[in-house]
């Protein structure tokens, strides 16, 4: 097997599955290049125009509509959300969070009960957000309930266009959790969830507002390089004058110019669900790592602690969470893992102070694209159409095929709408 990037590597990605020379080329020249369709259920797809889509479930209370976004994350739309329709993060529920430089659609929901049903499509900071669709449905929207997504997303620059191209995005691929798990720009959600669940506050609010690893825009490196954790004065400066669409590392400067060293409050400044995700995102950086290692031998036929999966017949493998509840060979490769970070699995039990509870769960060890399509579109562009169940990434599809780490055109497409929400 091949060697995958450096940066792969670093959140356990090591190797390419595919035998076959890279295309390379980029992902994501324009938010146009990627675009996202949630399927609710099985031929249920989020339009990316206004239609008159029947959403599923029986009548309520809850308003449900279709959220479609370009080049803009799931925590700007939130607040968005939370402005237009006064509201509390609460009262909005969401299957699960979409990529940011793309076009996306989803179903969501909005507890406004007391509110007229809308009846023309609302959009929200400068047309970047277009909320179409609504209905008024029994029940909230929550984080999982949706089939899978459906992907179309074309590559540019490539250096190589194979003749198999289609033939090479239908075959199954290693079910890697994505760069974008831990972070497409600054990859170290894993490492502040480790802190996290050890209960090293301070070192996860550090990484969180100072590291500059990864490839963010030099001059918000420089605001980070400016951070001084030790000194309030810097800390009160900062929190004027970091970038406004970066409010939640203003919002836990603010806090700890006001209340120095009182780290593990200055996390709850955060949306307790992007503390989940950096816990998740270190769950997610130790099955990499266990997938890297069952690819090492015979990864189709299950070892003890393994089961094949029904929805997709193919190999399951555990994810520890909370407690050891996992047994076999299993449970010990993830032993090794976990030693190698200096932890055990009872390190893999939140702090009571978090307030958050990871389970054990099980995941595939390959994906099986569906509905599989490409067409090379230019001397060196295609474009490539397929489903995924959820949970299952598109990067981990791409960087298959392109086997350059997915590399995503990314930097000179940033979005400023954010100085526009203020609460």
């Amino acid at each position: 097997m091949k060697l995958a990037t450096p940066l792969e590597q670093k959140v356990g990605m090591k190797y390419y599955w595919n035998h076959e020379r890279g295309t390379g080329g980029i992902l994501r020249s324009s938010p146009e290049d990627f675009v996202v369709q949630e399927i609710i259920e099985p031929g249920i797809v989020c339009p990316l125009e206004p239609n008159e889509i029947e959403l599923p479930g029986r009548p309520g209370l809850y308003v449900h509509c279709i959220m479609k976004k370009r080049l803009v994350d799931h925590f700007t739309a939130e607040r968005a959300l939370r402005k237009y329709f006064k509201i509390t993060q609460e009262d909005i529920g969401a299957a699960g969070i979409k990529d940011t430089v793309a076009i996306t659609s989803q179903r969501i929901s909005i507890w406004i009960p007391n509110d007229p049903l809308p009846k023309e499509p609302i959009s929200l900071l400068g047309n970047t957000i277009l909320l179409f669709g609504f209905q008024k449905k029994l029940d909230n929207v929550y984080i999982g309930d949706l089939h899978g997504n459906r992907f179309t997303i074309t590559v540019r620059q490539a250096e190589y266009l194979p003749e198999n191209l289609g033939e090479i995005l239908s075959k199954p691929k290693p079910n890697y959790y994505g760069i974008q798990r831990f972070g497409e720009r600054r990859p170290i959600s894993h490492l502040i969830g480790k802190h996290l669940l050890l209960g090293e506050y301070a070192e996860a609010v550090r990484l969180f507002l100072c590291d500059t690893s990864g490839t963010e825009p030099q001059e918000l490196k420089q605001f980070r390089r400016q951070i001084d954790l030790d000194d309030v004065e810097t800390l009160r400066k900062m929190a004027e004058e970091f970038p406004r669409r970066l409010f939640l590392e203003k919002q836990v400067l603010k806090y700890l110019s006001k209340h120095p060293e009182d780290y593990q409050n200055a996390l709850k400044e955060l949306p307790h669900r992007l503390l989940y995700l950096q816990v998740y995102a270190f769950q997610s950086y130790l099955f990499n790592q266990y997938l890297s290692i069952r690819l090492e031998s015979d990864p189709f036929t299950p070892i003890s602690g393994e089961i094949i999966g029904a929805r997709s017949n193919m190999v399951v493998a555990p994810i520890p969470g909370g407690e050891r509840s996992i047994k076999g060979e299993a449970a010990e490769i993830y032993e090794q893992l976990l030693a190698k970070e200096g932890m055990t699995f009872s390190d893999l039990k939140p702090p009571h102070e978090l307030k958050m509870k990871i389970r054990r769960i099980f995941r595939e060890l390959f994906i099986d694209p569906a509905r599989t399509d490409a067409k090379i579109i230019s001397e060196n562009s295609y474009v490539v159409r397929f489903d995924l169940l959820k949970g299952q990434y598109a990067t981990s599809v791409l960087r298959e095929i392109m086997q350059n780490g997915a590399v995503s055109a990314t930097s000179g497409l940033r979005t400023e709408i954010a100085s526009d929400l203020t609460d």
